[in-house]
């Protein structure tokens, strides 16, 4: 379980050996400013690596903030996994449904997270859901 503002994500059936990098730990490689929760490291059974930044919410989300967090989150995993290895990235955003605005929804999907040259849309899941549910779903 990864677990961070009142808000948790459940690892069953996900992708694994796993490294999880907290960002906010004292020890993290990130900076200052904007920054992601935490950012998944995973083996896919096909091969390959698995990059997930993750971004949790006890509360509703903020499209904007959100996303300027799991954007700076991607740039950090860039800096730290290795490009030949990741062939699968997926930017998530946890949170409360109930504080959820349909129109910070829209906001969200409007956004997306560059990685690698390349735009991916923002997935979201509720605290306490697992985090295979979301990956999965990821085209290749």
């Amino acid at each position: 379980m990864i677990e961070s503002h009142g808000c948790s994500v459940y690892l069953q059936d996900a992708p694994s050996p796993r490294l999880i990098v907290d960002l906010d730990h004292a020890a993290s490689p990130a900076r200052r400013g904007k920054k992601c929760d935490f950012i998944l490291v995973a083996a896919k059974a096909s091969g390959g690596l698995w990059v997930v930044p993750l971004e949790l919410k006890s509360t509703g989300i903020n499209a904007n903030t959100v996303a300027a967090q799991l954007r700076a989150g991607a740039r950090l995993a860039e800096s730290i996994a290795d490009p030949a290895l990741v062939n699968e990235f997926a930017p998530v955003a946890v949170h409360r449904a109930e504080n959820t605005s349909r129109r910070q929804y829209n906001e969200l999907a409007k956004q997306s997270v560059r990685f690698r040259r390349r735009d991916f849309a923002i997935g979201t899941m509720e605290c306490g859901d697992l985090l295979a549910s979301v990956i999965e779903d990821v085209p290749p």
